[in-house]
């Protein structure tokens, strides 16, 4: 009984054995596993850089273009504002005219008709043309330019109903006339004037030196700072791509503000010098018109009043303050008539003053004005044409301002994209 229990049982050693059979070494649960290294940021990082160079070159350039594009339309735009204001000029003159040949017509008619009704229509007819030109070339007016012409005609029949009547009933036809005329027509071409004068004295915001030299500087300071971190990641120190953006950045810059420079000097000499002149012309040939009409309603009511003398010396003096070539000769002779006919009102003298009013000879009162009326209207139509010359000239050479600003950024975002791509290639 004990030798079979005995056999039966495992000794200790074969236990022993058999658990240090299935137990692993130490030293193979010890080894640690392969780990690959985490892929590389730098490509990545290069790309971006390499697209955010190329966008900032586009931005400035577009910003350059927009810039150059809007001086040319400014230039476009800036003779056309001193071509209405001579043109409306020439439409209060043609009134004036018109108002003082009615009157005139009374007095030489005395009761009858006489050319003098046909020479008024044809000022109208002129004044008239001269709306519909104003209207065409500036659409914005055309409203104002509408009601003017409205107004016209009912200015127009008063002065033709006036022609061949006695003289209270024209008198009363002068005055209803006179009053339109100074109530509605010339009240609304100052007005349509103030605003061309505002719009003279306005800049365009593409005339501020601000904008391209700030977004340069921010574009050469950001393409400065990825050359920083090109050159820390790949340890190369200078990178010809970013070198020429950067060139390309400040061609840009010198390109665009040179350009406003240029413009701004032509848009000047457009909307300020030439302007003025032609503003000066049509207010001198106004208040010569203004002693005319003044002069022919005195010698047709037959009152000569110190108020109407001094309306009269302060229209002279007005109008001469141009530097209208002869304009001091002719105003010389004008103030010579004026005072002969000052002289003639003041004995009483109507039949003579009437004659001195209707003298069409050089030294006539209506002959003198017409001398000085054509000196004022070639004098305004040479301010007119100056004031398109230099911006004309001007919008020429933006084009080529325009397209070599548009070339730098092309070529600029390609050398950045260039010596960006060089970097990557050399990093794979």
């Amino acid at each position: 009984m004990t030798s079979t229990s005995t056999s039966v049982q495992p000794s200790q050693t074969a236990v022993a054995a058999g658990t240090m059979a299935t137990t692993p070494a130490a030293g193979v649960a010890a080894q640690p596993e392969f780990v690959p290294p985490a892929p590389s940021r730098t490509p990545r990082l290069l790309r971006r850089l390499q697209a955010a160079a190329a966008i900032a070159l586009l931005l400035l350039g577009g910003l350059g273009t927009w810039v150059i594009s809007e001086l040319r339309t400014d230039l476009a735009s800036a003779p056309e504002v001193s071509a209405q204001y001579a043109r409306l000029g020439e439409v209060q003159n043609r009134l004036l005219e018109a108002n003082a040949l009615a009157a005139v017509g009374v007095i030489e008619g005395d009761g009858g008709m006489t050319d003098r009704a046909e020479a008024a229509g044809a000022r109208l007819n002129q004044a008239a043309g001269l709306l519909v030109a104003a209207a065409t070339a500036r659409p914005q007016d055309t409203e104002a330019v509408a009601a003017i012409s409205g107004h016209l005609v009912g200015y127009g029949q008063l002065l033709r109903a006036a022609d061949g009547r006695d003289a209270k009933t024209a008198k009363a036809l002068l005055d209803r006339a006179d009053t339109q005329l100074d109530k509605q027509l010339l009240p609304a071409l100052a007005a349509l004037q103030t605003g061309l004068s505002e719009e003279a004295a306005a800049r365009s915001w593409t005339e501020s030196e601000f904008f391209v030299p700030l977004l340069a500087v921010l574009t050469v300071g950001f393409l400065g700072w990825i050359s920083w971190v090109v050159a820390h990641r790949t340890r190369r120190v200078l990178n010809l791509g970013l070198v020429g953006a950067v060139v390309a950045a400040l061609a840009i810059l010198w390109v665009t503000v040179a350009a406003q420079q240029a413009a701004a000097a032509a848009s000047t000499d457009s909307r300020n010098t030439q302007f003025a002149r032609v503003v000066d012309l049509t207010d001198a040939a106004n208040q010569l018109g203004t002693a005319q009409r003044i002069h022919a309603h005195a010698v047709l009511v037959r009152s000569w009043t110190q108020g109407d003398a001094s309306a009269v010396d302060a229209a002279v003096k007005a109008a001469g303050g141009t530097d209208l070539p002869s304009g001091d000769r002719i105003l010389a002779d004008f103030k010579s008539a004026q005072n002969k006919l000052a002289a003639l009102m003041a004995k009483g003298d109507w039949s003579g003053a009437a004659g001195l009013v209707l003298a069409d000879g050089e030294e006539g009162l209506a002959g003198t004005a017409k001398s000085f009326d054509d000196a004022v209207s070639r004098a305004r139509t040479e301010a007119v044409v100056a004031a398109a010359g230099r911006p004309d000239e001007m919008r020429d050479t933006l084009m080529w301002q325009l397209a070599a600003a548009v070339l730098a950024a092309l070529f600029g975002a390609a050398l950045a994209v260039a010596g960006m791509e060089q970097r990557l290639q050399e990093y794979r």
